[in-house]
């Protein structure tokens, strides 16, 4: 989980206080040698549950955290925050991280970096504007339109990802990966694209980190970013040791991209996950972790159809872009068993793609 505190504007280095704002599930099988990773979109209307799985109240996933932070600190945060997130998606979350901004920029440049893709393709929804130049908000800095920026909200942030033409592999910083994963006011795509960007930095973070060839230089580089990031996973030497065995685990990366229904209930704005969308959710992750899949979904969870009691106009499946050794890539449909469809002009326009919208035809 991403925490929105670690910097002085957010309540100080310090606290653990915060939204999780970030919310990404990650399962790494050393069977079938993939890892498979899926954000939860922070707005999607859900049942709160509390530590031993009772429902607290119905709200914003990312309430489930500081409701859990309020009745019994970190500890409880995490639990709210797992039961109500592993809920959703069928899963019993038992690990976890945390890690808060300070984090986030001392990660990547602890590890000299990482590479990303901007993907705007030179498209700037906040001013408007497809090609050309823009200004940096902010500032007078003139750049190519489709720079990746949060200086329009917080001027404090002067670090922006550049967009390229051809949409090339770039190295970026902390700060830079900070803001990369952070905006999504200039995105088509808004929270959900800044989702496939967080998943793209944890991808790319999980690459360099395994790539270490030491248990010494694990240790090391844990230490140094310790007052940054939380788990429940000692740091010792057998669990070092078992990490570096996962390494064969990032040959295969699946990504999982999902869009809910918007809707608005009580002035707020939520996020509801039509019933099929959660079951395709459920069965990817449940056969990433060498589960069973489901054809029906624990009463407790909330859907569109549940909530509003009728089915809604018109929705995506999920998708899932599966990269090999870092530079293959192909995009599949998700069906409601958790299964890879091949894309075609047949059926393309029935999946999302991380831009939002239907995926383009192969």
């Amino acid at each position: 989980m991403g925490v929105d505190t670690g910097d002085n504007s957010r309540g100080g280095a310090d606290s653990w206080n915060g939204n999780s704002d970030s919310q990404i599930i990650l399962t790494l099988n050393p069977r079938t040698k993939t890892t498979t990773i899926i954000s939860v979109e922070r707005d999607t209307m859900t049942n709160i549950e509390d530590s031993s799985g009772k429902i607290q109240s119905t709200q914003k996933m990312n309430a489930a955290y500081p409701l859990g932070f309020n009745n019994g600190g970190l500890s409880s945060a995490v639990t709210y925050a797992m039961k109500t997130i592993g809920n959703q998606v069928g899963l019993n979350l038992n690990n976890f991280m945390i890690v808060n901004m300070d984090g986030l920029v001392n990660l990547v440049n602890d590890v000299g970096g990482v590479e990303v893709v901007n993907d705007t393709n030179g498209s700037d929804v906040y001013q408007g504007t497809d090609s050309g130049k823009i200004t940096l908000p902010g500032s007078d800095k003139i750049v190519d339109s489709g720079a990746i920026y949060i200086s329009n909200t917080e001027p404090e942030y002067k670090a922006y990802v550049p967009y390229l033409s051809g949409n090339p592999k770039q190295l970026i910083n902390g700060e830079q990966a900070l803001v990369f994963a952070r905006d999504r006011d200039t995105l088509a795509n808004g929270n959900y694209g800044r989702a496939a960007h967080q998943r793209e930095v944890m991808t790319e973070l999980m690459n360099k980190m395994l790539s270490l060839n030491s248990v010494f230089k694990y240790q090391s580089f844990l230490n140094d970013i310790s007052s940054d990031f939380k788990t429940n996973i000692s740091i010792n030497l057998a669990n070092l040791t078992a990490l570096m065995a996962y390494k064969d685990c990032l040959n295969k990366v699946v990504s999982v991209q999902y869009q809910g229904v918007s809707q608005m209930v009580d002035g707020g704005s939520y996020e509801f996950i039509p019933e099929n969308v959660d079951l395709a959710i459920q069965n990817i992750m449940r056969q990433a972790n060498d589960e069973s899949v489901t054809d029906k979904l624990d009463q407790s969870v909330i859907t569109y159809e549940n909530y509003f009691g009728s089915q809604t106009d018109q929705y995506y499946m999920p998708s899932a872009t599966v990269t090999i050794k870092g530079e293959k890539s192909e995009t599949y449909g998700v069906d409601t068993k958790g299964s890879l469809v091949k894309i075609n002009k047949e059926n393309a326009q029935d999946y999302v793609s991380s831009q939002g919208g239907a995926l383009a035809a192969n």
